[in-house]
């Protein structure tokens, strides 16, 4: 959902602003596995681009239970002890996220 007037994204993990976001982090917000996969091919951003609260998409990804997007990450490789400025790694955003207990094992 988001609120026009602030440019604020209320999803179920994160409060994100979309100014602060690159490509491939609202691709990940939203599940889009083909646009995720776009920005890394073209080089738009990196597999462990950081947003302005030093979140990756995995991070984003599992807070908001997008399992295709988490696998395209592991795949890749990406790294995956990385953590926000909230000192959370992306695993710990998968409690209380909508991944269901058998896609945790993607991570």
């Amino acid at each position: 959902m988001k609120d026009r007037g602030h440019g604020i994204n209320f999803q179920p993990g994160y409060c994100i602003r979309d100014k602060d976001l690159r490509k491939i982090h609202k691709a990940a917000i939203l599940g889009n596995v083909a646009k995720v996969q776009h920005a890394l091919l073209f080089g738009e951003n990196g597999l462990n681009d950081r947003e302005k609260m030093n979140r990756t998409a995995l991070h984003l990804d599992c807070a908001n239970g997008h399992s295709a997007v988490v696998t395209l990450l592991r795949e890749r490789k990406c790294l995956l002890n990385l953590c926000d400025n909230e000192n959370r790694t992306a695993l710990m955003k998968v409690w209380g996220s909508e991944l269901r207990p058998h896609e945790v094992d993607v991570i």
